[in-house]
């Protein structure tokens, strides 16, 4: 059964109970970690990052870590741009810096993320390997930014994958 939520000491007699889809982003400071939730919510937590890392990093979890001090919930990523000031653009128009060497990795966690929760059917089987092909192209030297859309998405007039050739 999958983990849906974490609980989590936000004072010395308080236990918070956190949905994992709310979850933004976790950042280390010192031997403490900040958690951003959806609705705006900073907390403090006594664990390093790296406890963290260990209990919400895996193959099947949206939570990947970006760099030395962050951990983001890859569910909430709508952009990534990784050209010469590489970020990610979250649900809530939050920038997170990813180390610049990550970045392949946080494409690669981000096709294995729809691959899993977008099994094609035949309603969007189009539009899943339309993102699937839009991805691999990202992952080229010919393009630096991606902005992430829901397969069923894609053929809405309002909503479209936008590639930006780099320019030399």
């Amino acid at each position: 059964m999958k983990q849906n939520f974490i609980l989590l000491q936000i004072g010395r007699n308080i236990v918070r109970k956190f949905s994992l889809d709310d979850i933004l982003y976790l950042e280390a400071d010192n031997s403490y970690t900040k958690v951003k939730t959806l609705n705006n919510g900073h907390f403090i937590i006594s664990r390093p990052l790296g406890e963290f890392e260990k209990q919400l990093c895996n193959n099947s979890s949206p939570f990947h870590r970006i760099g030395r001090s962050t951990i983001t919930n890859l569910k909430h990523a709508e952009e990534i741009n990784s050209g010469k000031k590489p970020h990610i653009l979250l649900t809530n128009n939050e920038k997170v810096i990813p180390d610049k060497n990550k970045i392949a990795q946080i494409l690669d966690k981000l096709t294995l993320l729809q691959n899993e929760t977008h099994a094609p059917t035949n309603r969007n089987s189009r539009a899943t390997k339309y993102a699937q092909q839009t991805i691999a192209a990202m992952q080229t030297e010919n393009y630096f930014r991606l902005r992430i859309v829901h397969p069923e998405n894609l053929f809405k007039k309002h909503q479209k994958i936008n590639l930006l050739k780099r320019t030399k």
